[in-house]
């Protein structure tokens, strides 16, 4: 039988030293490495030497006597087996890690968090939507910003920022980044100054006010709770303190970012509309609740 060095072994191979166990009858070498594979074939080989070597003892006794051998077969006790190699452990399969990416989104509102934050902001990122949708709402006092990324790229028509009752939509991630770097007095003296400025009011219609209908509460006495589950998944209608026209939206069904606070006597409610971002009106100035 023909040998093979362990030199020639160690110039193969994972291939050619597979098809070298695979010759000498080793299982289970598709899943051995080099080393393990070598050490399996030396081994294999060994046994199959001593095998040969067995068989040619008795060849050579039966070939001096083969009569005698004949007969002394029946008597001669078996021999004893010889301990098999040991089998070579395959070495385990190499464990897999698969990294979990956060969607491009989390990462900028992170990043914007972390900005705003610094400046007295409470931010609150929701969970992605679909996977793909990220949503993050800051609020500070009286100031609420709501701002989304779809696959990280900014949705400009999501994007709001509310202060009492006034709403308006910065251009960009960069806008929403400096009205959250700008101090909550800077905020209320920029709103003081569009409150004064006339501007900035609609002519009123001739044919007067637009229609109050009858609302499901009292707006001096009802509690936050109670508007919440009186307004939630309903559309509103109400007329803007500053420019004094008509505006509809309609509130996030959960009632989720939903606040009443106080400004200047007048009670203002924040909310979350799920089409056009964070909407803000007087309770003093709601036209109805729930009409289409």
């Amino acid at each position: 039988m023909e040998t093979t060095t362990i030199t020639e072994y160690g110039k193969m191979t994972v291939v050619q030293l597979r098809a070298a166990a695979k010759a000498v009858g080793l299982k289970g070498a598709g899943k051995l490495q080099k080393g393990d594979l070598l050490n399996a074939i030396l081994a294999a080989e060994a046994e199959q030497r001593k095998e040969s070597l067995a068989e040619a003892k008795v060849d050579q006794v039966l070939r001096s006597d083969p009569i005698d051998a004949k007969l002394g077969a029946f008597d001669a006790p078996a021999p004893a087996p010889e301990s098999p190699a040991p089998k070579t452990q395959a070495a385990p399969p190499a464990q897999t890690y698969v990294a979990v990416l956060e969607p491009k989104g989390t990462a900028k509102a992170r990043r914007f968090q972390e900005v705003a934050e610094k400046h007295g902001w409470a931010v609150e990122i929701s969970a992605p939507v679909a996977g793909n949708t990220v949503a993050l709402v800051a609020t500070r006092g009286l100031e609420a910003i709501h701002l989304e990324w779809d696959l990280g790229v900014f949705i400009y028509e999501s994007c709001t920022y509310v202060i009492a009752d006034r709403v308006t939509k910065p251009r960009n991630a960069s806008g929403a980044r400096r009205v959250a770097e700008r101090s909550a007095a800077e905020a209320a003296a920029e709103l003081g100054r569009v409150v004064g400025n006339k501007s900035f009011k609609r002519k009123t219609v001739k044919d007067g006010a637009p229609k109050q209908y009858a609302l499901p509460f009292d707006p001096a006495e009802a509690t936050e709770a109670g508007l919440k589950a009186a307004m939630a998944g309903k559309k509103v209608s109400w007329v803007n303190g500053i420019t004094l026209a008509k505006e509809t939206a309609t509130v996030s069904p959960n009632g989720h970012f939903f606040k009443v606070q106080s400004v200047a006597g007048e009670r203002v409610v924040q909310f979350l509309d799920p089409r056009t971002g964070f909407r803000a009106l007087r309770l003093s100035s709601l036209l109805s609740v729930g009409r289409k």
